[in-house]
Parts: structure tokens; sequence; C-alpha cells
């Protein structure tokens, strides 16, 4: 049922790293941000923020429209606003409900979380010293009611900045794969429909405008995907915010979508090495191999996939 779209979200997409691997940025500066909010009609929407830092942790919750313009909402019976602050000692938790008296809004939200007050070099020393640093998590839930009855909830964790994902898709019988997608910058997203064995089918661009929230339909997408099984591949020009859901009637269960192949950086310090060893260097992929070689103490031979480039004493290494 179309007027049950909103309600989508699920699955915190999460990524791996490795001591000599970083992934580029995945949150902004301690900060969350939930790609989907719907309120209004027989929907709302709940905040849980936890506090899991030693120190305090405080900011505020902005919520957007999907045109990315304030979408006003009642905060726990309050009047209409489309951002408020939160302060929370370590430890400590808070829910903020977020309803309308409205017909069905959808939108998106971002939490921010100030930065500590002393940002001296000799403040930020004794910040560590103390273990003094204030950290956030939380989640989202939807909720759809019928009367007093509550049909469907879906709970989500704050969606990890990706530039690439895999969404696994199943279109049988009254199923409906969805990604809601937030973008804060303007993004054009590139996206292809696999067949199960992995097959390209087909592809197509969609574009969005920086601050706005869409919710793009598999079937919608691609109608041949109609009753059958298979994967998305998605790669983008700019970081995207996304979530899953696989959806049969009024039910939500979570869906599948992984991060994709994201760009890495991997920092080898080469400033103390003795002339002992080798290091090879080896990037996998596609119809690509390069091999660099030099040296590294108490290694004889270590290999390193590369996704994107490497710095070497400093000096970038492109592929």
């Amino acid at each position: 049922m179309k007027s049950f779209c909103a309600l989508l979200g699920l699955v915190g997409l999460m990524c791996s790293t490795s001591l000599a691997q970083t992934f580029k940025g995945v949150v902004p500066t301690q900060g969350l941000i939930f790609p989907q909010i719907v309120v209004g009609g027989t929907s709302k929407s709940e905040i849980n923020l936890l506090a899991q830092g030693a120190d305090d942790s405080e900011g505020d919750v902005r919520i957007y429209a999907q045109d990315g313009q304030p979408l006003p909402v009642l905060v726990n019976g309050s009047e209409p606003m489309s951002e408020f602050t939160y302060s929370l000692i370590p430890g400590s938790s808070a829910t903020f409900v977020l309803t309308s008296d409205s017909a069905l809004k959808v939108g998106f939200a971002v939490v921010s979380q100030n930065r500590p007050t002393d940002q001296t070099t000799e403040g930020a020393s004794q910040n560590r010293a103390r273990d003094k640093s204030g950290f956030i998590n939380g989640q989202v839930t939807f909720r759809l009611r019928s009367g007093e009855d509550l049909v469907a909830q879906v709970a989500a964790l704050p969606a990890p900045e990706l530039s690439r994902a895999q969404l696994m898709f199943n279109n049988t019988g009254s199923n409906r794969a969805a990604l809601p997608v937030a973008a804060l910058q303007g993004n054009s997203l590139s996206i292809s429909l696999h067949d199960e064995a992995g097959q390209e089918l087909e592809s197509k661009q969609e574009a969005f405008d920086g601050m706005t929230q869409r919710t793009l339909f598999v079937d919608e997408l691609f109608p041949a995907s109609q009753g059958s099984r298979g994967s998305l591949r998605i790669d983008a020009t700019e970081p995207f915010f996304g979530l899953s859901l696989d959806q049969n009637g009024l039910l939500l269960a979570s869906g599948g979508l992984f991060p994709g192949v994201i760009e890495r950086e991997i920092i080898v310090d080469l400033s103390l090495a003795v002339l002992l060893g080798t290091l090879r260097l080896v990037k996998n992929g596609p119809r690509q191999r390069s091999i660099l070689t030099s040296s590294l103490e108490g290694q004889d031979t270590l290999d390193v996939v590369l996704v994107s480039r490497i710095a070497l004493e400093g000096v970038p290494y492109v592929f």
C-alpha cells in the first residue's frame, strides 16, 4: 500500500576496519544521520539517544522535510518545532517522540554534537588523559497505528555515510524492497539491476539535490524486477545515507543494504625502516594488478590489497 511507503528504514549500515585500513568519513563529526522520519496521520517516530562517552554530551536535532526545508513536528507533545536540543550526562539516555497533527509527512533527521569547549592542544591532551569526551549513539523507531492498535513498527540505527553499496531485494509475491536515501549535498546515484547470478540487466541514474530525501522502490526503478530476487549496485558521485526495507502490505522487515567497495587509504610509515625485507603492495581488481616494492623492517613479504591510493613516507602514490 503506497500510503505506508514512508515507514521505511532498518539496518544500520556497517563498515569494518582493520589495523592497515581506514574508511573515509563515516558519520559527520560525532553526529548521527537518520535518513527517514515519518510523522502525521497514524504514524509517529521516536528518536532515542544514548551518551556513551566519559563526558557530557550535548547538541541539537534538526528535522528536515524531503525538499530540505525545516519540518515542524511536535516533540514529546510540545509546540511545533523543527530543531531542539539535548544534554546528556555519561551513561544517560533520552527519548524524543515526534508526532504531527497534520497528514503524513516524511523527512530525515540530523543529530549534531557540540565539540568540547576547550579546543586548545593542552586542553585536548588533558581531555584524552582523563578519557574526557562526549559520544552519542541512538536509533529511530517508526510506528503505525490503526485506531489504538499498533500494526507496524520498525527500528533503524543511524546510517553511516556510503559512496558505494549493494542492496539485496525480494520482489516476489507481495514483497516490495525499498531504499530511502538522504543526500546532504547534490548527488547522482548510478544504480544497476542484477539477477541472482550477478548478471547486470539494466541501469539508470537518480539525481538528488543537496539536503533532500527520497524513497526509491526497486520495482518502480526497474519494473523488470517484479516477481524476482536479485541485487542493486549503487555508485554515488558524493556520499549518501540510506536504509533498506522489505515491505509486504503492512508487514515491515529488515532489508539487506551493504557497503560496497569504499575508498580506503593505507598509510605505511617507512621513516624508521631498516633494509632487511621487502614490502610488496598488490592492487587486485578487474583486469588490474600492480606491484610496488620497497623495504620494511622485520617483514620478508607483506601483501596489501589496495582500493584507491597509498602514501609512502608522505608522498601519495595513486593507482
